[in-house]
């Protein structure tokens, strides 16, 4: 599937042919939590690979939320899955982060849509009282924007 002709991806894929080669960047998710304490994930369905390769190594057990459009999107991922419908990409899963009680929070990884990842570190920080250099956060995608 392609999305229009606005990035640079989606441009070479829809003019790919047969034999064309492509190379892959092998991806971080940039996740360094300290060895032991709290930890909270929040994503959305373009963290999902980023998700996913933290949860195979973490042993602790975590908060873990993920946002995406409709059940569908849901993989085997143990998780509390909010499902956006035509909200707002990342107002969901900030809503029912702020709905939780939520146990200490020593670290937090938030990634996906720009809102998302902003939206849940300025929560952490100003509702909750997380140290904002404990939080690593990345807006994969913003709304309404091609990213070159």
């Amino acid at each position: 599937m392609v999305h229009g002709d606005a990035g640079p991806g989606t441009r070479w894929a829809r003019r790919a042919i047969a034999g064309d080669k492509a190379g892959f960047r092998a991806g971080g998710s940039a996740y360094r939590p300290p060895s032991s304490g709290s930890v909270l994930l929040a994503a959305d369905e373009t963290a999902l690979p980023a998700l996913a390769a933290i949860l195979e190594v973490e042993t602790r057990p975590m908060q873990v939320f993920v946002e995406v459009p409709d059940e569908s999107y849901r993989v085997d991922i143990e998780a509390e899955w909010v499902f956006r419908g035509s909200a707002e990409p990342g107002s969901a899963v900030l809503k029912a982060i702020q709905g939780k009680t939520l146990s200490t929070v020593d670290y937090a990884w938030a990634c996906g849509e720009s809102s998302l990842a902003t939206g849940v570190r300025r929560h952490l920080v100003k509702d909750r009282g997380v140290d904002r250099k404990a939080i690593m956060f990345s807006g994969y995608w913003k709304v309404g924007s091609a990213r070159m």
